[in-house]
């Protein structure tokens, strides 16, 4: 990945999803890991919190699928 820091947060500027979507984002660890997490912040900042970083491909898949807690 070739992305700044500053281009990571304006990604995350971007809000495309429903407030209430759940997104995982499966990466390698180590650099992939951490700039995901850079993203998550930023979102988390701008008050989203439907954003989950794996490495295991199950995991990520089994969170997506959970139905909202009432």
């Amino acid at each position: 990945m070739a992305l700044s820091d500053e281009e990571i947060r304006d990604l995350a500027r971007r809000n495309i999803f429903g407030a209430g979507s759940r997104r995982a984002f499966l990466v390698n660890p180590g650099l992939q890991y951490g700039l995901a997490r850079v993203f998550e912040t930023y979102r988390e900042m701008a008050g989203e919190h439907g954003i989950r970083i794996f490495t295991d491909d199950n995991e990520a898949l089994s969170w997506v699928s959970l139905r909202e807690e009432t």
